[in-house]
C-alpha cells in the first residue's frame, strides 16, 4: 500500500492531459472518474471519496448514463405526452447517449458535460443545443431523486444563449389572397382561416367537432386537440376556451358545413372512413405546402398563421389581455414576449414613413430658402 491514502496519475487524452485519482482504503482501491481536468479536481474528488468511505456513505454503483436514460424514458412514457416523449427520446439518443452513455454516473463531472456542449454546438442549432443540455439537467435531477447521482454536474455548465429568430409569416395581402381563391378547396380555406382568423393551434384545428361551433353566436369552443395520432383534451385548462369568430371565418365555415354534409369531425379523414379527423402532418404535407408552392408564397408552417393573427391584433392596438385570451396563454408575459416584436418588414415600413415625413419637411424648408 502506498504511503499516502490516494495517488494521482497524469495521462494524455487527445491533445489534453487528464488526471486519474486512486483512493486506497482497507486494502481496496477505488478509482473514481474517467479523468479530471486538473490535479486539484482529482485530489478533491479523492478526498470526498475518502470521507464517504470513512463514514460508510460511499456507494459503489456502476450505473451508466445510458442505463439511467433507459430507466428515465421508461418511467416518462406514463407521464409525458407522446410528442414530448418522442422529442426527449430523440435528444437522448442522438446527442447525449453517444457522448456520455458509457460513463458511470458516479464518475460523471462537469468536464464531460462541457465537452458534450462544445461538440453539439458545432453540429446543431443553439436552440437544440440548449434543449439537449436542459434535458440532461432534468435527467440528472431524476438520478439525484434515486440516489444514483450526488449532484447535478450539468447545472455547472452554461447553457447556449437563446437566439431570437424573426418568425417568417405571410403578409396580410398574401393571407387574404389565399382565403379568396376559389380554386383552393373550401375545407383547406377553413383550416387556414381558423389559424389566421382565430389563432388556433394546428392540433386544435383538426380536433374540432361540429358541435364545437356555434353559428348563431359566432363562437368556436376549443375542447380537443389532435397530436401525433392521439385525440386528447386541449393543451391546458387555459387552452380550453370559447372564442368569438370573425365574420369571414363564420361565413367560410357555414359554406363548408353545407357542402360536406353530416360528419362528426369538422375535418374528417376519408382514409379513416370519417371516424377520425385528418392528421395535422398529413394535411400540412399534402395540402398546405402544395398550396403555398402553387401561389409562389413562402413555405411557412401552419402555426405561423397563429403568429400572424396575434401580430395582426397587436398592430390594431388591441389590448394585450384580449390578445392573451385569443392566444390562450397562461401568462400575459408570454403573449408580450412572443408577439410584440417588429419584423424587418414592419421596420422598413416605419422607415419609409419617416423618410416621407422628413423628406417633405426638408423639401419645404429648402423651397423657403
Amino acid at each position: 500500500m502506498p504511503k499516502y491514502p490516494h495517488t494521482c496519475r497524469k495521462k494524455t487524452s487527445g491533445n489534453k492531459y487528464l488526471y486519474y485519482p486512486t483512493v486506497y482504503y482497507h486494502g481496496k482501491q477505488y478509482q473514481p472518474g474517467p479523468g479530471f481536468r486538473s490535479r486539484k479536481e482529482a485530489y478533491e474528488r479523492a478526498l470526498e471519496i475518502m470521507q464517504e468511505l470513512r463514514h460508510g456513505k460511499y456507494i459503489e454503483n456502476k450505473v451508466t448514463v445510458k442505463e439511467l436514460v433507459i430507466q428515465y424514458l421508461n418511467e416518462a412514457k406514463h407521464a409525458l405526452e407522446i410528442t414530448t416523449w418522442n422529442i426527449e427520446e430523440g435528444l437522448f439518443r442522438n446527442y447525449i447517449v453517444p457522448e456520455l452513455g458509457h460513463i458511470p454516473l458516479r464518475e460523471l463531472n462537469s468536464y464531460h458535460i462541457q465537452t458534450l456542449r462544445d461538440k453539439i454546438i458545432d453540429k446543431i442549432s443553439p436552440g437544440q443545443s440548449r434543449a439537449t443540455l436542459i434535458k440532461l439537467r432534468k435527467l440528472l435531477r431524476y438520478g439525484i431523486k434515486w440516489d444514483l447521482v450526488k449532484d447535478n454536474a450539468a447545472g455547472k455548465v452554461e447553457l447556449p444563449k437563446r437566439i431570437k429568430s424573426e418568425k417568417e409569416m405571410l403578409s396580410l395581402d398574401q393571407f387574404f389572397y389565399l382565403l379568396t381563391q376559389e380554386e383552393i378547396p373550401l375545407k383547406d380555406r377553413c383550416a387556414i382561416a381558423l389559424a389566421g382568423c382565430a389563432g388556433l393551434r394546428r392540433g386544435e384545428i383538426f380536433g374540432l367537432r361540429w358541435q364545437d361551433i356555434d353559428f348563431n353566436n359566432k363562437q368556436v369552443y376549443i375542447a380537443k386537440s389532435f397530436t401525433g395520432s392521439i385525440i386528447k383534451d386541449a393543451k391546458t385548462e387555459m387552452s380550453q376556451s370559447t372564442l368569438l369568430m370573425a365574420d369571414i371565418l363564420t361565413q367560410l365555415l357555414k359554406e363548408y358545413r353545407s357542402e360536406c354534409g353530416f360528419s362528426y369531425w369538422v375535418f374528417p379523414s376519408i382514409q379513416q372512413n370519417n371516424q377520425k379527423p385528418f392528421t395535422p402532418n398529413t394535411w400540412t404535407e399534402k395540402y398546405w405546402k402544395p398550396i403555398l408552392r402553387k401561389y409562389g408564397l413562402p413555405i411557412v408552417g401552419i402555426h405561423s398563421l397563429r403568429h400572424f393573427f396575434a401580430t395582426f391584433l397587436i398592430s390594431l392596438n388591441i389590448p394585450a389581455p384580449i390578445v392573451q385570451r385569443y392566444m390562450r396563454h397562461a401568462r400575459i408575459s408570454t403573449t408580450v414576449d412572443v408577439y410584440t416584436h417588429l419584423s424587418t418588414r414592419d421596420m422598413l415600413n416605419a422607415v419609409t414613413l419617416i423618410d416621407e415625413k422628413f423628406g417633405s419637411f426638408i423639401h419645404g424648408r429648402s423651397m423657403e430658402g
